[in-house]
């Protein structure tokens, strides 16, 4: 089960089941997508740049490229990875035009941790960070 509202459940193939139809133009899906899943890209947004403002700002951006691009995303039983991966990138690049006091490894592994608090293992960010420490430690 996903849980991003309290109280509210949903499927992984409940998920997937409502991006392949919103894929397929249905909206009533897309709004649902919307409905159940903006919660957790607001929590994101926010624990990362405490501004309600700002947050609803990457929500925004967020959501405008979810509807852009849905239809490019070839596995939809990827689409909370991707979702969560989104939004991380929304977030870092808001930080780097709007709060370049705020630009840090730490800031930016701080973001990948939420990003990924939701979602299941990702093998690439992984890697990624034993590559980043380990250029560190040397």
């Amino acid at each position: 089960m996903i849980s991003y509202r309290r109280g509210d459940q949903m499927t992984r193939l409940e998920l997937t089941e409502l991006v392949k139809k919103a894929q397929n133009g249905d909206e009533r899906a897309l709004e649902e997508i919307y409905s159940f899943t903006r919660p957790h890209v607001f929590n994101m947004a926010y624990s990362a740049l405490n501004n309600r403002d700002d947050a609803e700002d990457i929500v925004q951006d967020c959501y405008v490229t979810v509807i852009s691009k849905l239809g490019e995303l070839k596995s939809p039983e990827s689409f909370e990875k991707w979702l969560n991966t989104l939004a991380a990138n929304k977030i870092k690049d808001y930080i780097k035009k709007k709060k370049p006091d705020l630009i840090g490894d730490e800031n930016f592994d701080y973001i990948a941790d939420i990003a990924e608090e939701s979602t299941d293992y990702i093998p690439h960010r992984k890697l990624e960070r034993e590559d980043n420490s380990e250029t560190v430690s040397k």
